[in-house]
């Protein structure tokens, strides 16, 4: 009898690990970088994992990435473009002059929603 209940027990961590792993997973996206399309106290977001394994991603997604300056925080950002292509990086403040910068091949360039932050 209790040994039918650790196998069920087993049965569903293990499928609970795939599906986060591999389907889709819940997470909070928290801070003023994403604004306005997510609130700065925090929003709960589904993420699916499908897309990134099919090589589906475009211009336009929201992506969750792993921070340049600390890889053990998840970032919240906007693809703006792939490696090849020509971007205007966001200006934090109107009269700044900004270059257009070519992303590297094997690259990714990501902003956030909200250029003052």
């Amino acid at each position: 009898m209790i040994i039918d209940y650790g196998f069920k027990l087993i049965k569903f961590g293990s499928l609970v690990y795939v599906v986060k792993s591999y389907v889709f997973d819940v997470t909070m996206c928290i801070g003023p970088s994403m604004l306005p399309t997510f609130n700065c106290a925090g929003d709960i977001v589904v993420v699916e994992h499908i897309t990134p394994r099919f090589g589906t991603l475009k211009v336009g997604h929201v992506v969750l990435a792993n921070s340049p300056t600390n890889p053990k925080k998840t970032i919240c950002k906007r693809i703006k473009g792939f490696g090849g292509d020509v971007v205007k990086p966001s200006k934090l403040y109107p009269s700044q002059h900004v270059a257009e910068k070519r992303i590297p091949k094997g690259r990714v360039w990501l902003e956030g929603d909200n250029p003052s932050n």
